[in-house]
């Protein structure tokens, strides 16, 4: 147990001036109104995720997010990618930057590559992120909300 405390908290120190983000994934808006196969997109994507990313207040940060949601075709999804971001304004927490990772539920895994826009006040902002078509899905704008929890 000991071993285990002293680990941890050498593994925040290593991670210092860092912040998790708890997500809450709700929506898309694809650019088809149906599948390949004719069924209507679901575009209530409700999930969750954590965000950790380098702290600053200005300029380019780094990190990684996972999550796991109700993709477009009903089935369940979850994704992990690392990050970059400009970020251009702490106060409204106006950021612009990308995600590059892997995501399932789309038959076998897929490469994920998105660019992301976000804006917000105080502890809490919106996350737009868009996907180009592709084989298993149409192009699509999805977006959730962030929530800075903590930091360390």
């Amino acid at each position: 147990m000991k071993l285990t405390i002293i680990a941890s908290l050498l593994m925040l120190n290593a991670c210092a001036g860092y912040s998790a983000s708890p997500e809450l994934y709700f929506t898309s808006k694809h650019t088809r109104d149906k599948t390949p196969a004719g069924k209507e997109y679901n575009e209530r994507n409700f999930g969750g995720g954590l965000h950790v990313v380098q702290d600053k207040s200005r300029g380019w940060r780094y990190g990684g997010r996972a999550a796991a949601y109700n993709n477009s075709i009903n089935r369940q999804s979850a994704y992990g990618a690392g990050t970059a971001e400009y970020c251009f304004d702490v106060d409204f927490n106006l950021c612009a930057g990308g995600m590059a990772g892997v995501v399932t539920g789309y038959g076998s895994p897929k490469p994920l590559l998105a660019p992301t826009l976000e804006a917000g006040f105080g502890r809490t902002s919106i996350v737009l992120t868009a996907f180009p078509t592709s084989d298993f899905n149409a192009g699509v704008i999805a977006g959730w909300v962030k929530f800075k929890a903590f930091e360390w």
